[in-house]
């Protein structure tokens, strides 16, 4: 152990923490779809509004935190808080789950308008979700602010690589709770245990802040630690723009495919938990794969056009290559349905996402 360097160490340490964090995340993201879904009794409205609040906690968070990122003296230790307030969130949802529920009935006498009901109780759940989600939307910028920051590991780390170590993590934890420990379990106690996962984590990488100690770097402000600034550029404009819309075309894409898929399979849950855990292991190779070739690749912009115009493209491909597999195949349905029938026709819908998912994941080294 003595030999492994301790830059290896420490890198280990956060990458295993925030494959963790991942997997909690989208625990999370399976057990509010349930709660939520028995607040509306309609799933394709309760996976929507955790897709949505999700993806627009997640930038919210990254972005306020991004933009004063150098203000803040140990990242490390302002994860670690932002992990604990996440489980703490977690333990309260269901009784905050239940507020909004009660809300709703104590405004609805009956004649009120049934849309406007519907749109205030839609609102209410959204804005409770961005809360937690917002936080975890920090997590990323602040530990990529302290591998940057840390002589340790500042030479060596690839942000695509701290961002696929993140969607590996949330990958297994979908699988782990759509699959397995929802049906063993039930949603109280996974609602625990993520809880005391993310609990964990926040000792970890406190303890480890500890450890590290506010080096002399680490205390100044970004401004005083460097003496060159960038100024932004005009590509930025057109990347956000070409990010917006393939993220808005993979969301849409994951609620669209859950219901086609439920209506084959008979369970939401399952079809919800596939896709997604599609996405977030095509997202996290392509993540990491273009992290260890980005450096060879002599125009990025060129680069970055052609990955996004091939996901147009593999979008529009899986509709005709999926339209061709449920006229071929024979799609029996029902509680008898065979089980080996069932696994591969699972294994051939993900299989029909993951080349469209992979070019997803190569975006965003590309952007950065």
């Amino acid at each position: 152990m003595d030999q492994v360097p301790k830059s290896a160490r420490t890198a280990a340490t956060i990458l295993s923490i925030f494959f963790a964090s991942g997997a909690t995340s989208l625990v999370y993201q399976v057990l509010w779809t349930r709660w939520i879904g028995l607040v509306f009794g309609n799933t394709t409205i309760s996976i929507s509004i955790v897709l949505g609040a999700f993806m627009f906690g997640l930038a919210l968070g990254s972005a306020i935190v991004g933009r004063r990122i150098a203000g803040i003296v140990r990242p490390l230790r302002a994860y670690a808080i932002c992990e604990a307030g996440i489980g703490v969130f977690a333990i309260a949802c269901p009784w905050l789950m239940q507020a909004v529920d009660a809300l709703y009935s104590a405004v609805d006498d009956g004649t009120s308008n049934s849309w406007l009901l519907a749109a205030m109780k839609v609102t209410l759940s959204f804005a409770l979700l961005c809360l937690p989600t917002g936080v975890m939307g920090a997590t990323l910028p602040l530990l990529a602010e302290f591998f940057r920051r840390n002589p340790e590991t500042a030479s060596a780390w690839r942000v695509g690589v701290l961002y696929a170590a993140n969607t590996v993590g949330a990958a297994f934890g979908i699988l782990l709770a759509g699959f397995v420990l929802i049906e063993l379990l039930g949603i109280t106690a996974v609602t625990g245990l993520a809880a005391m996962f993310n609990m964990l984590v926040a000792a970890v990488a406190w303890r480890r802040d500890r450890e590290a100690g506010a080096s002399k770097e680490e205390g100044l402000p970004q401004h005083r630690r460097s003496t060159s600034t960038s100024p932004v550029s005009a590509d930025l404009v057109w990347v956000s723009a070409a990010l917006a819309v393939t993220g808005a075309l993979a969301l849409a894409s994951e609620v669209i495919w859950t219901r086609v898929l439920s209506s084959f399979l008979g369970t939401s849950t399952y079809a919800f938990t596939t896709i997604v855990c599609t996405y977030l292991v095509g997202i996290a190779a392509g993540s990491a794969l273009m992290s260890r070739a980005i450096a060879r690749i002599v125009d990025v912009r060129a680069a970055f056009l052609f990955v996004v115009l091939a996901a147009g493209v593999l979008h529009t491909a899986s509709i005709e290559v999926f339209l061709w597999l449920a006229t071929r195949a024979d799609l029996p349905r029902g509680v008898l349905t065979p089980v080996p029938w069932i696994l591969a026709f699972y294994l051939e819908f993900a299989l029909l996402l993951l080349p469209l998912a992979l070019a997803s994941g190569a975006c965003f080294p590309l952007a950065t």
